[in-house]
């Protein structure tokens, strides 16, 4: 038996938003009734309770309960495996309304009263540094990985690294270890004081060499093979053996000074270094424990590595901060992640976009996640609905980046759905420029609006969608990549007079799609060939083409328009990810079609439109009844006319004829029942139906 758990959405001045799914297993269904379970309506009031009792209070509202309801509905049946939206927004003083909704639409609706709760419940701010810190068992027996290393095991690990110091200054420590233990305890001896932990931009013993450069260390944490490769550098590889003496005590050192330095996993250029406090972390940590719910009972399964600001958030510090268990090494292949997830009994998934696209395509196991979390990169809606048909959970995104810490989040169980701010983090838009104000930001910027490096637009409830990158830098199968990189690559090859590159839309899971445009007498495949030499394949641009001179406007920039048609008409493919290059000739009298239906309103509409996840679910017994009707009703019509008339003529009995009429009203008749059955919204279905249809055909046979 499971509870509902629901997690915080959305909390800004008067109104909090809150989801859940109604887990099949959750003791509400039990009896109620055989053989059809269905949630009853006082578990939907329950979660409102629930949400207003967990994430209400904050800095400026108090701790609250529900005193009385009134003017409750119950508009929805909600059955096993629903997504619930809970909605709670203060009318005046202690009246609130609500609404608990069933794919955008309300299946519970009510009004309440509540009262204080005085000291008791959640405190009135969010748990600072010390008091997470204080929180975190460093010395019990409580497991932290699932094959059995405690978390007193992290601590004594994490006191010998601070040993390292022999009184001296705290020691560089490079930590470059896919082991989550490692890990923890490099950290929890950084945030004690011990040592400076620096986190390379990748697992490989060329960017530890390439760490040492940009931020000197004198010991390293990583796997033993990597000695010898490393022989030369002025620094001692960190045994992970544990101590069986306890060691020092561990005491949380000045919160707010940077003992943890991240790298941004820059594909082109220098990696970028951010200092981080123990305010930074331990703060946000503090956040993500109370807005996800993640407790004691959980356990973390991560497909993504530690040394980056997610993967170190969400399954090093997330079940530190929770007491919740965490898998010690990261899985990579989709079959191997399901089997995995069955047998630990995760309930909690941190991935990324690629792995939930390639996790959509396998058949799935009975499992026990409540909470599936996605960064990195955007996840596309066809791949957060496919994962939802797949495992009947809704990805939760985060954005954020490793300068501002988490920022917003979002899910898309429904359609055109916005970034969420987290609570204590402020947006607002300079220009275009979404700038953040955020405790969870590095360095100095903590009281001040940083700027990052994305367009945004700020909704009327504080809310906002994403436009896309101001930087150059795009996200390339959850990679950062340059394009003023990819730019200066290609200019420097032989014969290049100038080149663009662009990041496009990809139906593919990448989330962006390299194209250029070169100017240059040479072909594309030879362009391609030596680009492929230098550059790391996210940077690899799908799509390239040669051409005599860089279209400009008369004013001297880059004409775009200009270039996405060059770049659209006449493609060669670039390196694909084997190494292939292949070209199209030019354009024929099929290629000049497939360009003129890219043109037409029809597929831009198509291709533009967000797909509705409603139009993916598979349809209900009702909905199958309906479109059976439809098609009858069409069936009746013209067709049965024609098929009359053909036999009263074969006959010779005109009079058969007076039938026809009869027979055009039933099939009107057939039609307004058919409406019946599929529902008030079964016009705009359709059309959004339609559309998906034509978005389907077009980036199947209309793309390059």
């Amino acid at each position: 038996m499971v509870r509902l758990r629901p997690t915080l959405e959305f909390r800004r001045g008067d109104e909090l938003v809150t989801h859940v799914v109604a887990s099949p297993d959750a003791t509400w269904f039990q009896g109620h009734f055989p053989n059809a379970p269905l949630l009853p309506g006082v578990a939907m009031m329950a979660l409102v309770e629930d949400s207003l009792l967990h994430f209400w209070s904050d800095a400026d509202q108090p701790a609250v309960e529900v005193a009385s309801y009134r003017r409750v509905r119950f508009r929805q049946r909600v059955e096993p495996g629903a997504n619930l939206r809970a909605r709670v927004r203060r009318v005046d003083g202690e009246h609130f309304r609500f609404s608990v909704e069933l794919g955008g639409a309300a299946a519970c609706t009510g009004e309440c009263s509540v009262k204080s709760r005085g000291g008791q419940g959640t405190p009135a701010r969010p748990s600072s540094a010390e008091r997470t810190w204080s929180g975190i068992d460093r010395s019990g027996r409580a497991r932290f990985t699932s094959d059995g290393a405690t978390l007193g095991e992290v601590a004594r690990f994490a006191a010998r690294l601070c040993d390292l110091a022999a009184g001296g200054a705290p020691p560089k420590v490079c930590v470059a270890s896919a082991d989550r233990v490692e890990v923890a305890a490099a950290v929890l001896a950084a945030l004690a004081g011990g040592i400076e932990a620096i986190f390379p931009p990748a697992l490989t013993a060329e960017a530890v060499a390439a760490t040492v450069t940009a931020r000197p260390f004198s010991h390293w944490l990583g796997p033993a093979e990597w000695s010898e490769r490393l022989a030369g550098l002025v620094a001692v590889r960190v045994s992970a053996d544990v101590s069986l003496r306890a060691g020092r005590a561990l005491g949380l050192a000045d919160p707010d000074v940077a003992r943890i330095f991240l790298q941004t996993g820059g594909t082109t250029g220098q990696p970028q270094g951010w200092p981080k406090t123990a305010r930074n972390l331990l703060d946000e940590v503090a956040a993500h424990v109370r807005g996800l719910r993640v407790e004691a009972d959980d356990h973390i399964l991560a497909t993504v590595p530690p040394h980056h600001i997610y993967g170190l958030l969400f399954s090093v510090l997330l079940p530190l901060g929770s007491g919740a268990t965490v898998e010690r090494t990261s899985p990579f292949f989709p079959q191997e992640i399901v089997e995995l997830v069955a047998r630990t009994q995760a309930t909690v998934l941190v991935s990324t976009p690629a792995h939930l696209r390639a996790l959509s395509t396998i058949t799935w196991t009975a499992h026990r996640l409540r909470l599936v979390l996605s960064s990195g990169a955007p996840l596309a809606t066809v791949d957060a609905a496919a994962f939802h048909g797949r495992t009947g959970l809704w990805p939760l995104e985060i954005y954020g980046s490793t300068e501002t810490g988490g920022i917003a989040v979002r899910r898309q169980d429904v359609a055109d759905c916005p970034w969420s701010p987290m609570p204590a983090v402020d947006c607002r838009c300079e220009g275009e420029v979404l700038t953040v104000r955020s405790p969870y930001v590095s360095g100095s910027h903590r009281s001040d609006f940083f700027h990052t490096a994305d367009l945004a637009e700020i909704r009327a409830d504080g809310r906002f969608d994403l436009l896309g990158r101001s930087d150059g830098i795009v996200k390339v199968g959850a990679q950062r990549v340059s394009l003023p990189g990819i730019e200066k690559a290609l200019i420097g090859l032989a014969t290049v007079v100038d080149a663009v590159v662009l990041a496009l839309p990809s139906p593919s899971g990448r989330g962006q799609e390299i194209v250029a445009l070169v100017a240059s007498p040479r072909s594309a495949d030879e362009i391609g060939r030596e680009l492929r030499e230098r550059l790391p394949s996210p940077a690899w641009p799908r799509r390239l083409r040669c051409v005599p001179a860089i279209p400009t406007t008369p004013s001297g920039k880059r004409d775009r328009p200009a270039i996405l048609r060059l770049i659209e008409l006449d493609a060669g493919e670039a390196p694909s990810a084997e190494g292939a290059v292949e070209r199209t000739s030019r354009p024929g009298a099929l290629e000049r079609i497939r360009a003129w239906l890219r043109a037409t309103r029809l597929v831009r509409k198509a291709l533009d439109t967000p797909i509705d996840p409603v139009i993916l679910r598979p349809p209900s017994a009702r909905i199958v009844v309906g479109l059976v009707l439809l098609v009858a009703s069409y069936v009746l019509g013209w067709p049965a006319m024609a098929v009359l008339g053909a036999i009263a003529a074969w006959l010779r009995r005109p009079a058969l004829l007076l039938a026809g009429p009869p027979l055009y009203g039933l099939s009107w008749a057939v039609f307004a029942v058919a409406l019946v059955f599929i529902g008030s919204k079964s016009v705009s279905t359709g059309r959004a139906f339609g559309l998906l249809l034509v978005r389907r055909f077009a980036e199947r046979y209309l793309r390059n």
